[in-house]
């Protein structure tokens, strides 16, 4: 495998950050890289980090001004070493043979290509996330945007469950000073992509954050998470299929109840019986009947 460079940004996180810390340097895959990124924090974050820095020598510190999470990543990929790159965000932790995990599939080839990515299991607060597909090794020449749909890789864009080969960023960075940078960047980055792994092995948990982005939403954080999901699709050159387009309009309900005003998606039917849940599938009979604007005003 060689040595895996894991990003970790660092603002204001200093109640998690030593769980963050010692879970990723405890790995049983010891070739790391681990680069942290304090991000202009205000609290002891940046005086923790050192410390880190002192007790391992894999681990490196930048210290920067305040740019949000895509410019922390972005300063991180400017100084990786490994061939390849992941992320942890500082108030999550990992499993302690997760790298190792993942290590046994990136020597993996089929008819000569190369592993390019490697996903692995989430618990997304407390609760483990069930991959949609089977494990193994997919090919992507050519059909991106069918393993996008199939996988429901549009509900797990976030680039911290997944190893990615170093290359596919070059030329590549997440939006400076946006949110919802993962949708934004990961359909370029698949785009580049021959193989892919998804993986039962190893384990991401996911801590909700009461105070972050998606807990507390703003017009402005929700029109571009909805808008970056059509863009990921233009990209990919899909249409939306049933299960994502309800998950946005779940979303634009949730803009329109906070006071946005304008209908960001376009009004189409949709088939209940392809979509699993009872709430769900009542929302979309209702939608074929009453349109996409009288949804919104009478489900907000």
């Amino acid at each position: 495998m060689g040595t895996l460079s894991v990003i970790i940004p660092v603002y204001r996180v200093e109640s998690t950050l030593n769980r963050c810390l010692e879970s990723v340097t405890r790995q049983t895959y010891r070739d790391l890289d681990i680069i942290l990124v304090d991000d202009g924090s205000s609290d002891r974050c940046p005086a923790l980090c050192d410390e880190w820095a002192e007790r391992d020598r894999r681990i490196r510190v930048i210290h920067k001004k305040n740019g949000g999470l895509s410019s922390a990543r972005n300063a991180g990929l400017a100084v990786v070493k490994g061939e390849w790159v992941t992320f942890v965000d500082s108030d999550d932790y990992i499993d302690d043979t997760t790298y190792e995990a993942v290590s046994r599939f990136l020597g993996e080839t089929l008819d000569s290509d190369r592993i390019d990515m490697v996903e692995f299991p989430v618990e997304y607060g407390g609760k483990r996330m069930k991959d949609p597909v089977a494990t193994g090794i997919s090919r992507l020449n050519g059909r991106v945007g069918e393993y996008w749909l199939t996988h429901r890789q549009w509900e797990r864009c976030a680039v911290w469950c997944k190893v990615f080969r170093r290359t596919l960023f070059d030329g590549l960075r997440f939006p400076d000073g946006e949110y919802h940078e993962d949708i934004y960047l990961l359909p370029s980055l698949m785009l580049r992509m021959r193989l892919v792994a998804t993986i039962p092995y190893g384990l991401y948990h996911y801590t909700p954050n009461p105070e972050g982005i998606c807990s507390t939403p703003s017009v402005d954080s929700m029109t571009l998470a909805i808008r970056n999901h059509l863009r990921a699709a233009r990209i990919l050159g899909i249409e939306l299929d049933d299960a994502w387009y309800m998950a946005l309009v779940n979303m634009h309900i949730t803009l329109w109840r906070i006071g946005g005003k304008d209908v960001l998606l376009p009004s189409r039917r949709v088939n209940p019986f392809r979509l699993t849940g009872w709430r769900v599938m009542v929302k979309a009979v209702v939608l074929d009947f009453i349109g996409l604007r009288n949804l919104l005003c009478l489900w907000r």
